[in-house]
């Protein structure tokens, strides 16, 4: 497959979370305070990537990974460029990211599917949102 059709392809399935639908119409009122809770690691890309998306999302069982329906890879690569380009984040706003909205179950189904991601897991990615989504 090429590139850019897995790219178009894991961002159409990213937030279907196992083929749940996108909520519509959510309404969102962006804050800009940081997080104070304590997160799980130091919020890099890297960190955020390799302890939490690529294990909770992309792993074997997970929905993005290589044994799911989609059969899109998300490889450190397809998931920047989903999460950015198609805007599943909004740098500096942890609070309309359809990302973290997710992530939290905020009128949408709860990615990962179940008991989500701990707390401190959930911190470090709302803090990495927070300062900018850097890579």
């Amino acid at each position: 497959m090429h590139p850019l059709h897995a790219l178009l392809l894991l961002s159409m399935v990213l937030l279907a979370a196992c083929g749940e639908e996108e909520a519509e119409g959510t309404p969102c009122t962006p804050v800009d305070e940081a997080p104070t809770c304590a997160p799980l690691y130091d919020p890099t890309w890297e960190n955020v990537y390799t302890r939490t998306i690529e294990p909770k999302c992309a792993g074997q069982s997970a929905c993005h990974g290589p044994n799911a329906d989609t059969s899109v890879e998300m490889t450190d690569e397809a998931a920047t460029h989903a999460l950015m380009l198609q805007r599943y984040v909004t740098p500096g706003d942890t609070t309309c990211s359809p990302l973290m909205q997710r992530l939290r179950g905020d009128g949408a189904p709860l990615m990962p599917p179940g008991v989500g991601l701990f707390d401190a897991e959930l911190c470090a990615l709302e803090r990495w949102v927070h300062a900018g989504a850097p890579r």
